[in-house]
């Protein structure tokens, strides 16, 4: 503990909830496996949908990206506009002039149509680059929103525009 720091020394006992049931016999979306998604609540699938393609880009992996787009998609924000999945792999690349990326995923709203869906998808992405020799860090406030089809066994995206509704540039410290 640090005695410099506000409340260091101070200690918070907090009862957990009781640990529930393994779960046994029963098939469960693995987040870091296949871009098959098993999960049979839609809603659920779709806002794993937007976490993967928040690991995908940050971590790079154009082939996972590519899974989640039909082969049609669209991909438009401010300033840009790609018209199939591989335009906008292609597109996506730009991040990599970033040192690294962390898209956080919020609250999701969903609207079921059969194998269709339109979507709605909060969330805050951050790009840590360096200018002039200072590291910095850019966010966005962000909102995506979707036109998702269920393909193949699976949920993709097949329309996505990007909305920023707000932008923070700062050095980073440390």
């Amino acid at each position: 503990m640090n005695p410099g720091l506000p409340g260091a020394n101070l200690r918070v006992d907090v009862a957990l909830p009781p640990r529930r049931p393994a779960l046994r016999g029963q098939r469960v979306p693995f987040f870091h496996g296949s871009p098959r998604m098993t999960d049979s609540n839609p809603r659920h699938a779709l806002y794993e949908l937007a976490c993967r393609y928040a690991q995908a880009v940050d971590r790079r992996d154009w082939p996972r990206l590519t899974a989640l787009f039909t082969r049609d998609a669209t991909l438009a924000g401010p300033g840009f506009r790609f018209d199939d999945r591989d335009a906008i792999v292609a597109g996506m690349r730009v991040i990599e002039r970033y040192e690294a990326t962390q898209h956080h995923v919020h609250n999701q709203l969903v609207t079921l149509d059969g194998s269709e869906a339109d979507v709605e998808t909060y969330g805050v992405a951050c790009h840590v680059y360096v200018r002039d020799a200072v590291k910095r860090k850019l966010d966005w406030g962000l909102r995506y929103r979707d036109r998702c089809v269920f393909d193949d066994g699976t949920w993709r995206f097949a329309a996505r525009t990007l909305h920023v509704d707000w932008a923070q540039d700062l050095p980073l410290e440390g």
